[in-house]
């Protein structure tokens, strides 16, 4: 008896559209609702198209008004992926770009009076995440400088300055308070 090959199944197509669009879940069951003066997005990325992509779920942009909400934007950062090498906080600058009015020198702007607002803990854990994201952006500055390199770089020294007195903050109430161990 020798092994008898079975042929894969045939693989459904990613997209019922003949035009190959990606795709979303339908508008028309989207939940999300925005205020008059917020824009919600869906971001999504396939494999099998090397690319995000981003539809626009709530809200109105001029530059889109009467687009199908089941299409995808046709955003500069998502058409230059492959080519360029594009990153996807790049995309999130562009979303910014095109939704936010004045335009913001610096689009990752860290809202310091809602951070400090957090309890030590979430604080702690929030400005961890950022500094996380702040140094993977900044690691990138040989390769693709930004406008607002400096604004991060500035606020990711304060995000650190917050983080450490939270840190310090948690290990003197540990050090005061000992969690005990169940049983104990």
């Amino acid at each position: 008896g020798g092994a008898t090959a079975v042929a894969p199944p045939p693989q459904k197509p990613i997209s019922p559209d003949p035009m190959g669009k990606p795709p979303a879940s339908p508008a028309s069951r989207e939940m999300t609702s925005a205020a008059d003066t917020e824009c919600v997005f869906l971001i999504g990325a396939y494999q099998r198209y090397k690319s995000p992509f981003v539809w626009l779920r709530s809200g109105h942009l001029e530059t889109y008004a009467g687009q199908d909400r089941d299409v995808p934007l046709k955003l500069q950062t998502t058409g230059d992926w492959s080519s360029k090498k594009s990153k996807v906080w790049e995309v999130v600058a562009e979303l910014v770009a095109i939704t936010a009015r004045p335009r913001p020198a610096n689009p990752f702007q860290i809202n310091f009076a809602q951070v400090e607002n957090l309890q030590t803990v979430h604080a702690t854990l929030c400005t961890g995440a950022l500094l996380a994201m702040l140094r993977e952006m900044l690691s990138h500055v040989g390769t693709s400088a930004t406008p607002f390199d400096r604004e991060l770089l500035d606020d990711m020294l304060r995000l650190s300055d917050v983080h450490f007195a939270g840190l310090a903050g948690i290990a003197h109430h540990l050090a005061v308070s000992p969690v005990s161990s169940p049983g104990q």
